[in-house]
């Protein structure tokens, strides 16, 4: 049995190996740079977001609390007027606090919808990146 080995090797490329290598290299961190940064962007926007819903929550239960607290009270002054001679301008002016509250009530409830939103639009944005299809198994 007689076999032959044939090894062809350029002795000198005038150094295009190298540069490929090189620019791959640099094309390789370049990349990686570029998902990490994009990974800070969407981490750091999704927490902003997640930060302004819970604010937004606390701001509604405050603002229903003091809602309650206002018509308690607008009750309470009512049930005086019927029974003793009270001046009408501070029902009124308890209406108009009312009012107030519930439009600010209203004002922060479809904000908190559009910060929900948001999110809804970031998570949407990282399963298609991700390519997660809803419904699918993850196993």
């Amino acid at each position: 049995m007689v076999g032959r080995l044939e090894f062809r090797m350029p002795l000198y490329d005038g150094g295009t190996a190298r540069a490929r290598l090189r620019e791959t290299a640099w094309r390789g961190r370049e990349l990686k740079s570029s998902v990490q940064t994009q990974q800070r962007a969407h981490s750091s926007e999704s927490e902003l977001v997640a930060l302004q819903f819970h604010q937004l929550a606390r701001e509604i239960g405050e603002e229903t609390a003091r809602l309650a607290a206002l018509e308690s009270r607008r009750e309470s002054v009512q049930a005086r007027q019927g029974q003793t001679i009270v001046s009408p301008l501070e029902l009124a002016n308890l209406q108009m606090q009312i009012g107030r509250t519930e439009a600010r009530l209203i004002e922060l409830q479809m904000e908190q919808e559009q910060v929900r939103g948001r999110a809804l639009f970031l998570a949407e944005e990282l399963t298609s990146v991700l390519r997660l299809n809803l419904g699918d198994d993850g196993c």
